[in-house]
């Protein structure tokens, strides 16, 4: 039974919003082809305000996986699509992206974006450095579907943590592992993201962290953008336009690593409160202390140290130590 995500439904400015960034990341997808939807998450969350990581990640996950599956309509027309190699990568990711669906969901909402902001470097990164190349041109490298089925799991294990589709390593992948050129790979690449997309959505939904409404939104935004994208994508400088959408993702990326640092700096000195008859054991450990001291003392063994140290002096130093462990169990209470 699929859980409905239990959070106060969204407002109509939330759902203005999410259009619009349905908007945004279809268009830019359209416009540069994979990364274009890296922004979907944080566009979510911080945009339409959406404060709820998984929330945002399994609805994001909805939506990227139905635009995938509805774009790969026209690649399919065009012959760019090679089912084989697509459900090869495709069946092994499925398991990939439960895994890491599962592992997405035990992670901190604060930690996994914090998590996310880092890879949104990486492919940034990748962004700037990749080359253009032309779509026709058939790479020199020979297909493996033993490749292309190791290269799908690892693929759909980052997607299903991520919540992401993964086309940007799925089409470098298509091309290392199944030798086909870019075009080829890109059309190919939207039977996997779809798949790892509906995957990941479907073991959230289980948790209920999908807002239904926000992702068909999302999806009604995302074609419309989609289709405006690749409108006018033949008639500006693609490279300069992925330089300025990597420089874009960069900026996003380094406000949620501030905005989610606290994740890693915020520790607990106890994590329970700590209970008065836990500290029995420790002044009996010190009334114990203070009765050997006599006796080393009464015998006239033991180091200067001890020899010099009254009986008094430890009973004061175990009550200060009982003293500070009962405030810090207040603290740690208070927290």
């Amino acid at each position: 039974m699929l859980l409905a995500a239990a959070v106060p439904g969204p407002t109509l400015l939330q759902m203005i919003l999410s259009v619009i960034s349905g908007l945004a990341v279809g268009f830019s997808l359209g416009l540069i082809g994979g990364g274009g939807s890296i922004l979907a998450i944080p566009l979510l969350i911080y945009f339409v305000g959406f404060n709820h990581p998984h929330l945002a990640i399994g609805t994001t996950a909805l939506a990227v996986g139905i635009n995938a599956y509805i774009n790969v309509i026209p690649h399919f027309i065009e012959k760019h699509v090679y089912l084989r190699e697509g459900a090869v990568f495709s069946l092994p990711g499925v398991v990939g992206a439960l895994i890491g669906s599962e592992l997405g969901l035990l992670t901190p909402g604060k930690k996994l974006l914090f998590i996310f902001a880092i890879l949104m470097l990486v492919i940034a990164s990748y962004m700037l450095r990749r080359k253009c190349v032309q779509a026709t041109v058939e790479p020199n490298i020979k297909g493996s579907l033993a490749k292309v089925a190791g290269m799908g799991f690892l693929v759909g294990l980052l997607s299903g943590y991520f919540g992401i589709g993964g086309g940007f390593l799925i089409v470098p992948g298509l091309i290392v592992s199944g030798g086909l050129n870019i075009i080829e790979a890109v059309g190919t690449s939207l039977i996997a993201v779809g798949t790892f997309g509906v995957t990941t959505a479907f073991r959230y939904a289980i948790s209920g962290e999908i807002n239904w409404l926000i992702a068909a939104l999302f999806v009604i935004g995302g074609v419309a953008g989609g289709w405006g994208g690749a409108r006018i994508a033949g008639r500006m400088p693609k490279h300069r336009l992925t330089q300025v959408f990597a420089i874009i993702i960069i900026i996003v990326a380094l406000y949620m690593l501030y905005a989610n640092s606290s994740a890693f700096m915020h520790r607990k000195i106890f994590s329970k409160p700590v209970k008065s008859e836990n500290l029995k054991p420790l002044l009996y450990g010190a009334r114990l202390t203070s009765l050997r001291h006599r006796i080393r003392g009464f015998f006239g063994r033991g180091s200067e140290s001890l020899k010099h140290r009254p009986p008094s002096v430890s009973i004061k130093l175990a009550g200060g130590f009982l003293s500070s462990s009962t405030s810090l169990a207040a603290l740690s209470g208070a927290l």
